[in-house]
């Protein structure tokens, strides 16, 4: 199971970015936090965890693209890849919060599949269904 004690280390894939030196990067899943590396560098991070209630949940938090990164695809493929894990595990939904005024963050997650399920005034709680 890809929960808080479960692991993928180095799983390598192709990312057609801008920019020619990210050809090849690794995706590391373990101990409730998934990372994108480009050789020892973080590139993108998010927390996760199943265990937020008993249901068939996968709750992501903290997401973040070190700045000099951004807007090159790596956080939807991060993401996606992320589905792909979750949707093995059997898993219904992921579930993540994003701050109303973060556009940029909310038209990723919907052009992904996430759809707002809960508004809470200042932030959305976002819910893709697997």
């Amino acid at each position: 199971n890809y929960d808080n004690n479960s692991e993928v280390d180095d799983e390598y894939f192709d990312h057609p970015g801008k920019n020619f030196q990210f050809k090849k990067l690794r995706l590391r899943i373990k101990n409730g936090t998934a990372g994108l590396y480009f050789g020892d560098t973080l590139i993108f991070s998010f927390n996760y965890n199943s265990q937020k209630d008993n249901t068939d949940n996968f709750y992501v938090s903290n997401l973040g693209t070190v700045e000099q990164f951004r807007n090159q695809g790596f956080a939807k493929k991060v993401i996606k890849e992320f589905l792909n894990f979750t949707r093995k595990e059997g898993k219904q939904n992921v579930i993540l919060d994003v701050y109303k005024n973060n556009l940029v963050a909310i038209s990723l997650y919907k052009s992904i599949g996430f759809k707002i399920n809960i508004d809470y005034g200042d932030h959305y709680e976002m819910k893709y269904k697997l």
